[in-house]
């Protein structure tokens, strides 16, 4: 079954701090940029988590044309009053799709990811109320469906050029991620249009960064890149949504450049949001840069 969500609310960009990727996890809570219904107000904390709890997702999707299946599994260590940490590993029958998401992607790492919405989750436990978040990684983009109380990961869908990844929550033994989070999630804080001016993302070696940009008339974008071989990603907000409704990867190709040299032209955004996601030259000290200068209408 397609990961599917009833989408509602207005947007923003999402403050949870966690840690780096790899097998172990570390997780830093930090609040989050919208607020419930008015009936309740977020803390940021880690209650409701406990060492010892573990959440699997079973793990359904394709990978350079061929099927996979696996199982994606998290488990707690340790919990203090503003963080905790633990393992998280994906087991699928892609060993190399394994090695990349057991690079980037964590369960719990939502730091810098972006509220794109709000709506329904089906889980074992009955529906649940999430927030959709929109995060980006070198080579793939991932939409988490997450709870309020507590800010478990019921859901993921990952998605990248010959990729399409479902991961699906079949199991935890965190008593207040099986009953809580049953109330719907209002997103209360609206986006400032992006000004006209000079913009643009960087990367130098293994990093990578990435900018959100909001146009509600659409824009004209002229653009310079230097980049030395490094990649740039676009997305609109329509393949955002696209993507967070479980269909295919999609991506804005007038400014998306894989191994890119240098280059200037211009592009016209659509009305919406906008996301560009600069990735280094891996193991080159080049700098890249994607420099943009934007004309909103």
């Amino acid at each position: 079954m397609s990961l599917r969500a009833i989408m509602g609310g207005k947007r923003s960009r999402l403050l949870i701090v966690l840690g780096a990727v790899a097998v172990v996890a570390i997780v830093v809570m930090a609040s989050l940029a919208f607020q419930a219904a008015p009936a309740k107000v977020f803390r940021s904390s880690t209650d409701g988590f406990r060492v010892g709890d573990h959440f699997y997702y079973d793990a359904i999707g394709t990978y350079n044309g061929t099927p996979v299946l696996g199982l994606y599994s998290t488990t707690l260590t340790h919990v203090y009053s503003n963080g905790g940490g633990g393992y998280c590993r994906l087991n699928s029958t892609a060993p190399e799709l394994d090695a990349l998401l057991n690079r980037y992607l964590t369960m719990w790492n939502l730091f810098g990811a972006y509220v794109i919405g709000t709506g329904k989750f089906a889980t074992p436990y009955g529906v649940k109320e999430v927030v959709q978040l929109f995060d980006i990684f070198p080579g793939f983009t991932a939409v988490y469906y997450v709870g309020w109380e507590p800010q478990a990961i019921y859901g993921c869908v990952v998605n990248g050029p010959d990729l399409h990844l479902e991961l699906r929550l079949n199991s935890t033994n965190n008593p207040y991620a099986i009953s809580n989070n049953t109330e719907p999630v209002a997103v209360s804080r609206q986006n400032t249009p992006t000004p006209s001016g000079p913009a643009g993302v960087s990367a130098t070696g293994n990093s990578w960064s990435g900018s959100h940009y909001y146009s509600p008339h659409g824009a004209r974008i002229t653009y310079d890149f230097t980049a030395n071989g490094s990649n740039l990603y676009a997305y609109t907000e329509a393949n955002v949504r696209s993507m967070a409704d479980g269909g295919p990867y999609a991506y804005f190709p007038a400014l998306t450049r894989i191994g890119a040299g240098k280059e200037t032209g211009e592009a016209f955004l659509p009305p919406g949001e906008f996301y560009l996601f600069c990735q280094g030259r891996e193991w080159q000290n080049e700098h890249a840069y994607f420099i943009v200068h934007i004309e909103a209408y």
